[in-house]
């Protein structure tokens, strides 16, 4: 069986996916029966209509003809399902930093004395939005964007799905099926979310913190701000 990975290194994971892997074998069969129990059990089964709107298995399934089963839709969510990723303003980019060790500017610099000689030029560096919203006394301020892919659907995404074939390959008669199949989805969506904090697209949520001493001199994490504007907007 096709399983999509249960844990991220980050400490993601998918429910959609674990409940498509665990749901009862009558379940599959035609798409739409496929896609029904799932709209129908969805809530009750912890998994968000963000998750399975972001992951395009809905639009997925309905382009599909015939019967689909288990290892089809995981082996679908394995390749396409929601997947977040980390954007740190105010840290260099891991790009620059390996070029800079490579080059003979940066030999004889280790990887922590590399960070702080590129932190001085700024063009190395995602600038922070928000540094002076802080309580005083941190260093190394950052903040952290986690965000989700962005997600369109092509009508090359339905030209593979019906035919298995580019656009450009397909004669008058499929690309009249390519036509109607989009009218009958409502037509291509770009589903991008921008918050009014940030520039960066599908940002999941957003953490802003910095470096500060304790009492006994321990360096720890200060966390001024977690914060999810998508959430917050419903």
């Amino acid at each position: 069986m096709v399983t999509n990975t249960d844990v991220t290194q980050n400490g993601f994971y998918s429910q959609l996916s674990r409940v498509m892997g665990a749901a009862p074998d009558k379940v599959f069969g035609q798409a739409v029966q496929v896609k029904a129990w799932l709209q129908t059990n969805a809530g009750k089964l912890g998994v968000k209509q963000d998750e399975i709107l972001w992951s395009g298995v809905g639009d997925w399934l309905d382009l599909q003809e015939g019967n689909v089963s288990r290892d089809d839709v995981l082996g679908y969510l394995d390749g396409n399902g929601v997947r977040v990723s980390e954007i740190v303003l105010g840290d260099v980019d891991e790009d620059e930093i390996e070029a800079f060790m490579n080059d003979e500017s940066g030999e004889g610099y280790t990887r922590e004395e590399a960070i702080e000689f590129l932190k001085q030029n700024q063009e190395n560096v995602s600038l922070t939005k928000y540094s002076q919203y802080t309580v005083p006394g941190g260093e190394n301020y950052k903040e952290l964007l986690l965000t989700l892919p962005r997600k369109e659907l092509t009508t090359g995404d339905i030209a593979q799905s019906l035919f298995g074939i580019s656009m450009e390959n397909l004669d008058e008669d499929e690309r009249k099926d390519v036509a109607d199949k989009l009218r009958a989805m409502g037509g291509l969506s770009n589903k991008d979310y921008r918050s009014s904090h940030f520039d960066q697209a599908n940002i999941l949520a957003h953490v802003r913190f910095d470096e500060r001493k304790d009492a006994d001199g321990n360096k720890v994490l200060f966390i001024h701000e977690l914060q999810s504007d998508w959430s917050s907007e419903g």
